[in-house]
């Protein structure tokens, strides 16, 4: 076994021991000498350490310490995880009797918490339970916008006597992100009596000052779309000569495309024309550059489309 030397004066010793030259010169840089054996240890010890720690079942166990449950396939049904009861709490503690039936009632019952209520109004949705319609619709008037907001999706899929009024009603929400859904819900419901309330939408969102204009109004332009109602043309034609951003005006010339009144070939047309003579130079450019004049192009072919010829 070596021993460490520090501030020793090999410089006039006579040393025939390799080990001690060694020594010797590094005392002179004035460094301490590490002993290899020591050294030697420490990164075993290391190595030996890391395997250890690297194997979960060799680990000991500690006491009062459970291991983290094994994660589970990602599923559209599965549990809202942990982590997003904190933002919904939030949000209100109350749980809705419509979904939870209530405060806990005995010793052995428990109220459903947010989380659990967002889990049950998601899969009711999904599942389009008629049955669960009334909890849906209650679930509304929540204070938590979180769950107002998922509400107004699954009635969207749910349907129903009322729900285009109820919806409607909702597109006035104080949360935009709320609005957004009441909005997507119209769309996925596909009825045209809608419409109108849309379009009055439309203008109220348009210049909100909290920013998310723009936002609400997309989703607006493209369940206007989905319902296929000439009403909303002039709006979206409007809309046209508004915006300047290339994929909200991609969004609304679909939507032209769809309803298919030819009124709007003019306009769509001058926006081809535009986009034609406007060709970007740089290659990362061209790519929604070619979507808005793919899209512009698609929605002109609905819109002079030969329902005779087609037919044929």
């Amino acid at each position: 076994m070596y021993e460490a030397f520090e501030g020793a004066d090999f410089s006039k010793a006579r040393v025939s021991n390799p080990v001690l030259c060694e020594v010797q010169a590094m005392s002179r840089n004035k460094r301490q000498f590490i002993v290899p054996s020591v050294a030697t240890a420490v990164i075993l010890g290391l190595l030996l350490g890391g395997l250890f720690m690297s194997r979960g079942e060799d680990r000991p166990a500690v006491p009062g310490a459970a291991r983290p449950p094994a994660a589970s396939p990602a599923s559209p049904w599965a549990p809202v995880p942990e982590y997003a009861a904190a933002p919904l709490e939030a949000h209100g503690t109350e749980p809705s009797p419509a979904l939870s039936g209530g405060p806990a009632s005995g010793p052995g019952e428990t109220a459903v918490g947010p989380a659990e209520r967002l889990r049950l109004i998601r899969q009711a949705g999904r599942s389009r339970d008629a049955s669960c319609r009334d909890s849906v619709v209650e679930a509304l008037k929540d204070e938590n916008a979180l769950l107002r907001g998922e509400a107004a999706e699954a009635l969207g899929l749910i349907g129903g006597a009322g729900a285009v009024g109820i919806l409607c009603e909702v597109l006035a929400d104080a949360d935009p992100t709320v609005r957004q859904r009441a909005a997507l819900a119209l769309g996925l419901l596909g009825r045209r009596e809608a419409a109108p309330g849309l379009i009055a939408a439309l203008e109220a969102n348009r210049d909100r000052p909290d920013g998310y204009g723009p936002v609400i109004c997309r989703e607006i332009v493209r369940s206007l779309g989905r319902l296929e109602d000439r009403r909303a043309v002039d709006a979206l034609i409007a809309e046209m000569g508004r915006q300047r951003d290339l994929s909200y005006l991609n969004d609304v010339v679909r939507s032209l495309g769809s309803i298919g009144d030819p009124r709007a070939a003019g306009i769509i047309g001058e926006h081809l024309a535009w986009l034609e003579g406007h060709k970007p130079d740089e290659p990362i450019a061209r790519f929604p550059w070619q979507e808005a004049v793919d899209a512009a192009r698609e929605a002109l072919r609905l819109l002079t489309k030969d329902p005779i010829r087609e037919g044929l």
